[in-house]
């Protein structure tokens, strides 16, 4: 069945993740701990060394929510290059798609225009929007952490590609769209919800934006 063969994966993964990480028990782990295992899976294949990282992100999650840990250990990341994607609009046109994001974030109780500037200004695919935590935030560097996405519903959060992790730094409108966001939206891990405070995934944040064009009247 499916499900096995997704429990045979799961095994396997496991297995690498297991040999990787030795015996260093979750509650002890330290910054040099993360970046002796960042280091050796670097050394795995880019499709493999993504899966183990998601698993070992899962089980580090489990650890919190039993209370072992406080929070998920974060793993050293290169700096994005070349993050932001040619824009399609111009200024005005940007202009427009803010003012329709705020107006219809108030009438459907969403932050849109914050789910807006994620992909404007830090280049977020819908993906990584959906699955941006605030623990991704680092306040004191101004940056994000390009580290988690959420492609599909239910628990599917899993790392981003080895060549897309890394982080970007906060514009000033950007920053404090997050500030508010977080002085005054339902409380959630995540930073952009629905209005059931629920994660998106990857085509609920397509639609909005989709919406968000044609309100606009823009391609």
């Amino acid at each position: 069945t499916t499900k096995e063969s997704q429990r045979r994966t799961k095994q396997r993964h496991w297995k690498a993740i297991q040999a990787l990480v030795e015996n260093i028990p979750c509650d002890a782990w330290t910054k040099a701990d993360a970046r002796k295992v960042a280091d050796r899976f670097r050394g795995l294949s880019s499709g493999y060394h993504n899966m183990c990282f998601s698993l070992l992100r899962i089980l580090l999650g489990l650890a919190v929510e039993d209370g072992i840990l406080e929070t998920v250990p974060r793993f050293p990341r290169r700096k994005l290059q070349g993050r932001l994607p040619e824009i399609a609009h111009g200024n005005d046109e940007i202009a427009a798609l803010l003012v329709v994001a705020r107006e219809r974030g108030a009438a459907v109780g969403e932050n849109l225009e914050l789910l807006l500037l994620l992909g404007v200004d830090a280049g977020l695919r819908p993906a990584e929007v959906a699955g941006l935590r605030w623990r991704d935030v680092d306040w004191r560097a101004g940056q994000l952490i390009i580290q988690n996405q959420r492609p599909l519903a239910g628990r599917s959060d899993c790392a981003v590609k080895t060549d897309e992790a890394g982080r970007v730094t906060l514009t000033k409108r950007l920053r404090a769209a997050l500030e508010a966001q977080r002085a005054s939206g339902p409380r959630s891990p995540y930073v952009i919800t629905s209005r059931k405070v629920e994660p998106l995934y990857t085509s609920l944040v397509s639609d909005r934006v989709q919406k968000l064009h044609e309100l606009a009247g823009l391609d």
